[in-house]
């Protein structure tokens, strides 16, 4: 990957929404007079709940989205961010992400691993005896089970955190066909397939969390009409948000979003299974000293 990879960015698409949402002053989105989502406004739905544009649980305490009524919002929770909730948690773990509450623990299905940070943001990990470790290299292999999400929910979740952005209404006409297909329970129905994201894990966490929304420039016509990227811990996921402009622009190959660090490994993932789904995955953990592993 090089720079050349964000000059096609540059020549083909305009930014319309860059955000870092870790930190700073609270940013807010929309006038709360009306949901985007299901169109309903004050006088036919309620606002009382804090909606977050990026969910709190990959670190957003700052961009509020006050286009969001209650409804839609527990409909969001409930049916999709809960899936990526269970598909981010053991990254956000490592990444020490703090989320509604704190950060999340780990816990492996039979019990035996456990992975958990302190008051001072250290890692700890309560392995099984007898585990495998790299004592020449300060690393120690341990399976992780993650808990069963739906793929496409994971998918639809992004493309609402990129929809949530969007301040400039005028831009969601683009998007009132996406927004009916991410409020479908029934996720057989598609609107884009295959559901491929880009992933790039990074050896070193990234502080500054940002979002990136892309929306193609006019008399371009040959390329995804947006695409959002989002970065948050170790991880940074790509992906098309569909849009009815696209046509067949789709299938076009996007290149990954250049990050300028010495160890980054691409990977595409393919999201389209609409059933629960669990896996484990390995993950290398070094360490310089073996005080905080526990066995």
């Amino acid at each position: 990957m090089s720079e050349l990879n964000n000059l096609f960015f540059t020549e083909n698409y305009d930014i319309i929404s860059f955000h870092k949402y870790r930190y700073g002053q609270k940013k807010f989105i929309g006038n709360g007079n009306h949901c985007r989502f299901c169109k309903k406004d004050k006088n036919e739905t309620t606002f009382s709940n804090k909606s977050h544009a990026i969910p709190e649980s990959i670190g957003n305490k700052i961009i509020i989205l006050c286009d969001e009524c209650d409804i839609c919002n527990k409909f969001f929770s409930e049916n999709l961010e809960d899936h990526f909730d269970k598909y981010t948690k053991p990254y956000r773990t490592f990444a020490r992400i703090k989320g509604k509450k704190k950060i999340p623990t780990y816990k492996s299905k039979d019990e035996q691993t456990r992975i958990s940070v302190d008051k001072d943001k250290d890692i700890e990990i309560f392995i099984p005896v007898g585990s495998k470790m790299d004592e020449t290299h300060n690393s120690i292999k341990i399976p992780i089970d993650f808990e069963p999400y739906i793929p496409a929910a994971v998918y639809k979740t992004l493309v609402k955190m990129a929809l949530s952005l969007i301040e400039d209404e005028k831009e969601l006409e683009a998007f009132q066909i996406t927004i009916k297909w991410i409020m479908e329970k029934d996720h057989s129905k598609h609107f884009l397939l295959p559901l491929k994201m880009q992933t790039q894990f990074m050896e070193k966490d990234i502080t500054d969390s940002f979002v990136f929304l892309f929306r193609r420039k006019e008399k371009i016509e040959n390329v995804p009409y947006a695409i959002f990227v989002i970065s948050f811990g170790n991880w940074l996921y790509q992906i098309i948000v569909p849009s009815h402009l696209d046509g067949d622009s789709f299938l076009y190959e996007i290149p990954y979003f250049y990050i300028p660090l010495e160890k980054v490994f691409p990977k595409t993932v393919d999201l389209s299974g609409i059933e629960k789904q669990s896996f484990s995955n390995n993950f290398i953990l070094k360490y310089k000293t073996m005080e905080n592993l526990v066995f």
